[in-house]
């Protein structure tokens, strides 16, 4: 059989998994909370996203690739070659030769390709309320009944793809991954790096932006690097890091770090790097003992996308001389549905006299419909706890702040000051500017 006799009779078995697709788009409920169907994993690659089965027979591949850019606007192209061309472009998708022209099946723009063993399937999966916007996947598959065995799970894995959430499912299982190592990596307070075994902390800052998002945000680093040449990605306090259990969970998280001769500079190489990298930033300096701070120190983060997805969040950390700090957390979101106009905002506020949510809701969207009618406005309000764990006692000390909060819970910081007069104070690697200096 010629590859492109190969093409055509596999994509005859395709478009039976896109006839389910439409099915599922239209009639199926939502994906199951937990996630993944049973069998099945997430991983990041190529840009993207990839789902696939854990366990394939030898020869046997079946994929589905899921594009991590922003959505795809097929509002401006009227020729499917056209469409399907630029989505893969953007996406670097070029995989696969003997293609197939684009075809229009059941609401979908699809591509079938060959690339060696395997075919694949390129879609423009049609994403949101406007119909405007596409998502692009690419299904690969091969080895006789690959499809048939695994058909239920396929289907599930469409769904959530369709249901945008398999970013929640990749995020929420990367946060449990963390947590775990970070678990691993500690130690108990002084049984870890040495104040002696500590040649310098340096901290660099960035811009940093999500996907999707035109919002950007400062970002620090503080490496800490050690004596014996190494350094480290640090966020807890130095004498809590188990550095054997480190650089075996997350080596990447290592590098080397050297001091040109007769140079103030720092650089460092990772373990994929060739060249050295010169770090742009400064020398952090630690608490002196039992030092105390009488100021306000805070920041604010935003975010938000081009679907109408805006928030912020604003932290600050309340020191006095007498030994007591409070915090306040405040921030909101909201969400604006520009074709229902509907818009949802919905705010946090947590500080030493408790936490208050808030939600509102209001429908404009009566106003633009024929049969006339008024905006509605929806709010509700709830307070929770008398705020004990944002208030309490901290003591400076090194590159630790430790506190004991009123609820009695007790924490311990990694810290770090940019300047001997106090105006930046990093938390676990969170930046906080002085806004007020207390006499």
């Amino acid at each position: 059989m010629n590859a492109s006799t190969l093409v055509a009779h596999i994509a005859r078995r395709w478009m039976v998994a896109l006839g389910l697709l439409a099915a599922i788009t239209l009639m199926a409920p939502a994906a199951r909370a937990g996630g993944l169907p049973d069998g099945w994993k997430v991983y990041r690659a190529n840009g993207g996203a990839i789902l696939t089965p854990v366990k394939l027979n030898p020869g046997e591949k079946f994929e589905v690739w899921v594009d991590g850019n922003t959505w795809y606007d097929t509002s401006y192209e009227r020729s499917l070659q056209t469409r399907m061309l630029q989505a893969r472009r953007r996406s670097g998708a070029m995989e696969g030769d003997n293609c197939q022209p684009p075809k229009l099946e059941s609401g979908l723009t699809v591509q079938t390709c060959v690339a060696g063993d395997a075919v694949l399937q390129y879609m423009l999966l049609p994403m949101g309320t406007s119909g405007s916007f596409a998502q692009l996947l690419r299904i690969r598959a091969a080895g006789a009944g690959v499809l048939e065995r695994y058909h239920d799970g396929f289907q599930q894995t469409l769904k959530i793809v369709k249901d945008n959430q398999v970013w929640n499912i990749l995020r929420r299982q990367e946060q449990q991954e963390s947590e775990r190592i970070a678990r691993a990596i500690r130690t108990a307070p002084g049984k870890g790096v040495r104040d002696s075994d500590i040649a310098a902390v340096f901290v660099t800052s960035r811009e940093a932006q999500n996907s999707g998002e035109t919002v950007y945000r400062t970002v620090h680093t503080s490496w800490l690097l050690l004596k014996d040449g190494t350094g480290y990605n640090n966020t807890i306090p130095p004498d809590e890091l188990n550095v054997e259990v480190s650089r075996q969970l997350e080596p990447q998280r290592w590098v080397q770090w050297r001091k040109p001769w007769l140079s103030d500079d720092y650089e460092i190489r990772g373990p994929k790097d060739k060249d050295w990298h010169r770090l742009k930033g400064w020398l952090a300096q630690p608490a002196r003992p039992d030092e105390r701070l009488n100021g306000v120190y805070e920041r604010t983060d935003y975010w938000g996308s081009m679907f109408a997805t805006l928030g912020h969040n604003r932290y600050a950390w309340m020191f006095s001389g007498d030994g007591a700090f409070k915090i306040s957390v405040n921030g909101s979101s909201g969400y604006l549905d520009t074709g229902n106009h509907i818009n949802v905002t919905t705010s946090r506020t947590s500080n030493s006299t408790g936490t208050r949510t808030s939600t509102g809701m209001s429908d404009g969207g009566a106003l633009h419909r024929t049969s006339g009618g008024t905006a509605v406005a929806l709010n509700n309000e709830s307070r929770k706890d008398d705020g004990a764990r944002y208030r309490g006692r901290y003591r400076l000390n090194g590159w630790v702040l430790e506190l004991e909060r009123d609820d009695g819970q007790t924490e311990r910081l990694f810290v770090t000051f940019r300047d001997g007069q106090r105006s930046m104070i990093d938390l676990n690697s969170n930046w906080f500017e002085v806004v007020k200096k207390k006499k």
